[in-house]
């Protein structure tokens, strides 16, 4: 018969370890997202690991790291694309996991949205000009206008943005659920993948 010292202590393993799977679930989830998104739209960009473990290396739990190419001509296309790829973590949580669960998660620590979200907020800020004026033919003199203006109109490009980037990140990985489903559950079970095995998975489940 168990004592109640030692119930105790294994309802407690039981928990830590429900914890830790809980959140390399919602990590797994995430960064899955940010590959997805990534290897199909920004083709100037390398993936060189997918991991939801921490280390020294790595700043936060999880990480998706890859590798730019260099003297790369930027148009205000691929901009909105890598918006969308660094908001693609945050959409795939909210397309595979539940509120009460994410929630569950984030009060345990797990909250790395923010950096993601500051990242997308200056990208867009960088080509909101460009975007206010291409799309819908505000006049070039803007920038004669009253201050407030001009900040109304550049914020509005702004928000458009953002907006334009989280639907086109959704729209990518359902486009690939079969990919995202594959490539999260195998970071799952091996908890880090590396460029090459990235790649595989990401070819092997193209549609055919």
């Amino acid at each position: 018969m168990l004592t109640n010292e030692t119930t105790s202590e294994t309802l407690t393993e039981e928990t830590i370890r429900e914890q830790v799977e809980r959140l390399i679930l919602l990590v797994a989830t995430h960064e899955t997202g940010h590959y997805i998104v990534g290897r199909t739209l920004v083709n100037y960009r390398s993936s060189r690991l997918l991991t939801t473990l921490s280390s020294e290396d790595y700043e936060k739990l999880g990480e998706h790291v890859s590798e730019e190419m260099p003297n790369i001509e930027k148009r205000k296309e691929d901009y909105v694309n890598e918006i969308a790829g660094l908001l693609a973590g945050t959409v795939a949580e909210k397309m595979f996991l539940t509120e009460e669960f994410i929630k569950s998660c984030n009060a345990l620590g797990a909250l790395g949205n923010i950096s993601d979200l500051n990242k997308a907020l200056k990208l867009a800020n960088k080509i909101a000009p460009e975007y206010c004026f291409t799309s819908h033919k505000i006049c070039s003199a803007c920038n004669k206008w009253p201050k407030h203006l001009r900040k109304y109109f550049l914020e509005t490009a702004k928000n458009r943005i953002m907006e334009e980037a989280e639907e086109l990140a959704r729209k990518t990985i359902l486009e690939h659920k079969e990919q995202y489903i594959e490539v999260r559950k195998a970071l799952i079970i091996k908890r880090k993948l590396t460029g090459e095995e990235l790649e595989k998975l990401y070819n092997e489940n193209l549609k055919k």
